[in-house]
């Protein structure tokens, strides 16, 4: 059974970002999502992010559930690097 991950996933890049995001972009206006999760490299997700005209805030939680194990820091680490490679369109 897919989850809602796997279905993201299997979603084009133009489903999750809209021809008006593009419109506003275009007009000038920069959109924020104050509320993303991208915790590992996802080049073609943060290019079509910014081609958007969108930027997004990367929010880390801690999400172990049961005997689910769960590094802090090493999530904390991966979203600084992704926050450094997208070139301004993420912020942590």
């Amino acid at each position: 059974m897919l989850t809602r991950r796997d279905h993201l996933r299997l979603l084009p890049s133009s489903a999750l970002f809209p021809a008006t995001s593009r419109e506003a972009a275009e007009a000038g206006f920069v959109r924020v999502d104050t509320h993303v999760h991208i915790h590992q490299d996802a080049p073609e997700l943060v290019a079509a992010l910014g081609e958007s005209g969108w930027r997004g805030l990367d929010i880390v939680i801690c999400p172990a559930v049961g005997d689910e194990p769960f590094d802090l820091e090493a999530k904390l680490e991966a979203t600084r690097r992704v926050a450094q490679r997208s070139g301004g369109v993420v912020a942590s």
